[in-house]
């Protein structure tokens, strides 16, 4: 048998190999002798990489990245519009009903709602833990296309009466509560006193809104929320029909709510419909913000790969005589090339090696800030990381930046001999400078460019750090509480007992100057609105009334809270019990709605739940500062009014002063914000 083979190729395979590992060891050798090079060439790529990875990764996760559902593309959220709210809110029960049954441009409608309460008692081997409630239709999962990792979802079968006491889990709460037992499937479960199946777990990642962790069947909204088209309760998600566009959709979800309109004037009448996709629900209003800062990094990048093609340059003419010798010695371009692109190739990856470091330093605090900002969506906040797609990006910008530089030199250095020898260099002293000055000029252009955008933004943050929020903020402790049912509910008088007796240990406590409670945490939008309608003013037609947010609170809170008063006075205990209804409403209120009025001792009629007819007479004892924590800002000061704690309604939760803005919670009495009011100048 003869064995052929290639010899020479082989050679040459093993000849390469040994000639990149000599390039590399030379340019090992070369950038230790020039060590300040090196120090001053990774470093400024590090930073300049690493700002970007840690960004892209923001862009990535918010932008980019698939939703962990089916086709999310074609999930719509459908909300409801009043000219008096800011975009787009809940919509009612009702509503949403009608909505279902006329729709025409939809597979699927379903909704969801977190109110009455978001939260609830979870019983697990006898000690009772707080969990986030959401009450889901019987098609929502199967809207969303989520598969369970364990058991099954809700189907419409899950809605009737007598068969809604079912549950299922988030994959977080299952591994929580119940230490990832597959056995949970099928087990009673203790929520706020009653018994409830679980009948499946949702895989890691698919928990849709992220914060929950036990869902139940949408049918357990209380009777008179499901009857009422004043209270808005529910979230509305669509999947698109097949060939069916957002703008056919709109026409269609416009038709329909013209219709509901025209059938309830006395609720509907300015009510209307919008549609938004998924995505841009769950990322709000940050898309503009995350793709202005994604330019910028950008431009520091720029900037950094121009200040080390600077020092390249230098060094490379530094170094501009010994390549021109070993050029007239034989030295091809392809070996000098390979050479010059082994150093900025060690150059580039210790850069990008630090600069990934750097960002996975910078993305839990990138984390952090997102989740205190209005529109980001918790569960694409917490999938920002360092993944497949963020790595060969910076691989990417490691291998290009690293052959840029590379060619840099070799273009420098592939002058005339003549040129290269001429005593003094001054053959190419023109040619240095030429270049040396196009990068500098560049450079400079984009820092311009970046000083201006970075002085806009300073700017803008003096301007929002020097308005006055209309309340104390030093010396402030928040805390937030929710209490269990069943002995806790909206209508025990043992909640709001409970709470007086807490604010007044903790007033009494060392250190402690005032304590007082909140149903809204102030600088964040009240979910509890009331229409009204006050006392002399001209009649308005049905479904005209103006909204104002409703926000129950202690009879110390003004003082802890440091909010000055214009006129009247504040709450004092007995107005809990007090048959004359007293409020308070802050400047942008009084405004709007008191103008050449007197803004004391003025009556209203004002009902959250059912329509005017029955509505009941409040009366007003003062005004506030404007803001005040209504959510107020420079275009658009919310209404707002206050009630003494305990004198009627549903109560709003807060997570305390720093809750992630926009996140929105249920109402209800048992929850609470709680502020302290610590000794110290202002």
């Amino acid at each position: 048998m003869t064995i052929f083979f290639d010899g020479p190729s082989l050679f040459y395979g093993v000849g390469t190999m040994q000639t990149l590992l000599r390039d590399f060891r030379y340019a090992l050798r070369q950038l230790r002798k020039a060590q300040s090079f090196t120090v001053a060439a990774v470093l400024t790529l590090a930073l300049g990489i690493g700002a970007n990875t840690a960004i892209f990764s923001v862009v990535y996760g918010l932008l980019l990245k698939s939703l962990p559902f089916h086709d999310a593309g074609r999930i719509v959220a459908i909300l409801e519009t009043h000219p008096q709210v800011t975009g787009g809110a809940e919509a009612t029960y009702p509503d949403y009903l009608d909505w279902r049954a006329q729709q025409k441009s939809f597979e699927q409608v379903a909704a969801y709602s977190v109110v009455n309460p978001s939260t609830v008692s979870l019983v697990v081997g006898g000690a009772g833990e707080q969990v986030h409630r959401v009450l889901a239709s019987g098609n929502f999962f199967s809207m969303l296309g989520v598969s369970p990792l364990l058991g099954r979802v809700f189907s419409e079968q899950d809605e009737k009466p007598g068969s809604d006491h079912v549950a299922v889990l988030s994959a977080t709460a299952w591994r929580r509560y119940f230490g990832g037992d597959a056995r949970v499937v099928g087990r009673s479960i203790d929520l706020n006193g009653a018994s409830y199946t679980v009948v499946g777990v949702l895989p890691p990642g698919a928990a849709y809104p992220a914060e929950g962790e036990v869902w139940l069947p949408l049918s357990l909204l209380d009777a008179p929320t499901q009857a009422s088209r004043v209270w808005h309760s529910v979230k509305v998600l669509g999947r698109l029909r097949t060939g069916f566009g957002l703008a056919e959709a709109r026409t269609d979800m416009q038709t329909i709510a013209a219709r509901i309109s025209a059938a309830y004037p006395a609720t509907n009448r300015l009510e209307g419909v919008a549609l938004v996709p998924l995505r841009e629900q769950l990322v709000g209003v940050l898309r503009p913000a995350i793709l202005s800062l994604m330019g910028a990094v950008l431009l520091v990048l720029l900037i950094a790969c121009t200040n080390v093609a600077n020092l390249i340059l230098v060094r490379a003419t530094a170094n501009q005589r010994e390549v021109a010798i070993r050029q007239a010695l034989g030295a091809d371009r392809v070996r000098l090339f390979s050479q010059f692109l082994a150093q900025t190739i060690m150059i580039c990856l210790v850069g990008g090696v630090l600069g990934t470091a750097l960002a996975w330093l910078t993305l839990p605090l990138l984390r952090l800030a997102l989740t205190h900002t209005a529109g980001a969506d918790l569960s694409l906040v917490e999938s920002i990381g360092l993944n497949i797609p963020v790595l060969l990006l910076s691989l990417s910008v490691c291998v290009l930046t690293a052959i840029l530089f590379g060619l840099l030199p070799v273009v420098k250095t592939f002058s005339s001999l003549a040129d290269a020898f001429r005593p003094g260099d001054r053959g190419s002293t023109a040619g240095n400078r030429r270049s040396h000055g196009a990068l500098i000029a560049g450079e400079i252009a984009i820092a311009v460019i970046v000083l201006f955008l970075g002085t806009l933004v300073v700017r803008s943050f003096q301007k929002l750090v020097a308005v006055d929020p209309g309340l104390r903020t030093d010396h402030l402790l928040s805390f937030e509480m929710t209490l269990p049912e069943p002995h806790y509910s909206d209508s025990s008088a043992a909640t709001t007992q409970f709470y007086e007796q807490l604010l007044d240990k903790i007033a009494q406590a060392p250190g402690v100057v005032s304590a007082g409670s909140t149903t809204a945490v102030p600088l964040n939008p009240s979910e509890v609105m009331t229409r009204f309608l006050i006392e002399g003013a001209p009649p308005l037609a049905p479904g005209s009334f103006p909204y104002a947010q409703i926000r129950y609170v202690s009879p110390d809170f003004f003082r802890t809270m440091g909010i000055a008063l214009q006129q009247g006075r504040v709450f004092e205990r007995k107005d809990a019990d007090s048959q004359a209804n007293f409020f308070v409403v802050n400047q942008a209120f009084a405004q709007r709605h008191l103008a050449g009025r007197n803004r004391r001792s003025r009556s209203y009629r004002r009902d959250e739940s059912t329509a005017f007819e029955h509505s009941r007479d409040w009366r007003g004892c003062e005004c506030t500062r404007s803001g005040c924590g209504d959510g107020a800002t420079a275009r658009d000061i919310s209404a707002g009014i206050r009630l003494a704690r305990g004198a009627a309604g549903t109560y709003q939760c807060g997570a305390g002063e720093h809750r992630a803005a926009g996140e929105k919670r249920s109402a209800h009495v048992r929850s609470e914000s709680c502020y302290l009011q610590c000794p110290g100048s202002r």
